[in-house]
């Protein structure tokens, strides 16, 4: 038996949870349980008869995107697990599929995940995107901080009044505002922030010994820093800072943790096309998209068939051909590469 667990059903699959993931430590799974577990919805597999016991399950976390100035909700798929006793028997297949099935009814465009075993998620359809943004700005800053670790910097070696320091709650609207006005002239495709988004994320890095750093120059944020500490090691979640202002965050990162050399967490997302109708109309390029494809999806029925996608500065099309008119033919998962190749996207999420 398939189906969501009630509001006060969700904590049973703590133990499964604590099973399959153990790297999690208890302050952590703590977090979990008392706040993502008050807006998500948990899919499970069960016994039908019997003491029910929970085979398998999948937890669809929540988030408002914004893409390209239009807004969507968009699942987080996480806590992907099942009972070590029945893997490898099609069960987590099974929820899976109705997982994206459910999910494309709601007109969700896509579902993002990071996998654990990439292979697993291929077979239901993800796909790797590229953040390379981001991944530039990891990439310098991590220059930077060698060579400043190497020069021995010390604090207010670089001009500037800037100051790094904890956030505290009644930072969070002007947080929230720089956020998304950042986000927005950086990335196309984002998770929105809103002060319940920075309150509940505050209790995340605290549960990970951590918490948000704001860069200020007197009371403008010029950058965000969220971070949490992994054994004895500062592991940086998320990294928001005006390109002005990159050397100097790097700087005064150094000097908060003391001289440590920092990790910037890697997270490798995968994304799976919900709604090839809904994605396409919510798109946006500088350099028109024209595409006439047949495309096949084994898990949505509803995304198979013959497609005129077109996408261009003003937005996307989308609609249905003969096939006589294709001129291409792809999976669900070609056809992702292809749709999400071009756009700035910016995903930092833990849970």
């Amino acid at each position: 038996m398939i189906r969501y667990l009630k509001q006060e059903e969700k904590i049973k699959t703590r133990k499964l949870y604590e099973t399959c993931f153990p790297e999690d430590d208890a302050s952590f799974v703590d977090y979990y349980y008392q706040y993502k577990t008050r807006e998500n919805r948990i899919l499970v597999m069960e016994e039908e008869e019997g003491e029910q016991k929970l085979q398998a399950m999948i937890h669809l976390n929540p988030y408002e995107f914004q893409i390209f100035h239009k807004t969507a909700r968009v699942s987080y798929i996480v806590a992907v697990a099942s009972d070590p006793s029945m893997r490898r028997q099609g069960k987590m297949a099974m929820v899976m599929k109705r997982a994206l099935t459910d999910l494309a009814k709601e007109g969700q465009p896509f579902a993002f995940l990071i996998p654990a075993n990439p292979k697993v998620y291929e077979s239901s359809g993800f796909v790797f995107i590229s953040t390379e943004a981001y991944q530039g700005l990891n990439h310098q800053m991590m220059k930077e901080a060698g060579s400043l670790q190497a020069a021995e910097l010390v604090s207010g070696s670089l001009a500037g009044q800037e100051s790094l320091t904890l956030a505290l709650p009644e930072d969070i609207p002007q947080m929230a505002f720089f956020a998304n006005a950042h986000m927005s002239l950086e990335y196309d495709v984002f998770p929105l922030r809103d002060a319940p988004y920075y309150r509940r994320m505050l209790e995340e890095l605290k549960s990970q010994r951590g918490g948000f750093l704001l860069l200020k120059n007197q009371q403008e944020i010029m950058g965000i820093v969220s971070y949490g500490v992994d054994g004895t090691q500062k592991e940086i979640q998320e990294i928001l800072v005006k390109p002005r202002a990159q050397t100097i965050l790097t700087e005064r990162l150094l000097d908060f943790f003391h001289g440590e050399l920092f990790h910037i967490s890697d997270m490798n997302y995968m994304v799976r096309i919900l709604s090839i109708r809904r994605l396409v109309k919510l798109l946006s390029s500088e350099r028109p998209i024209s595409l006439n494809v047949q495309v096949t999806d084994d898990v949505i029925e509803e995304n198979n068939g013959c497609f005129a996608i077109r996408i261009h500065r003003q937005g996307g099309s989308v609609s249905e051909i003969d096939q006589k008119e294709t001129t291409c033919a792809m999976d669900i998962r070609q056809l992702a590469g292809v749709l999400f190749e071009k756009q700035r996207i910016f995903i930092r999420e833990w849970v």
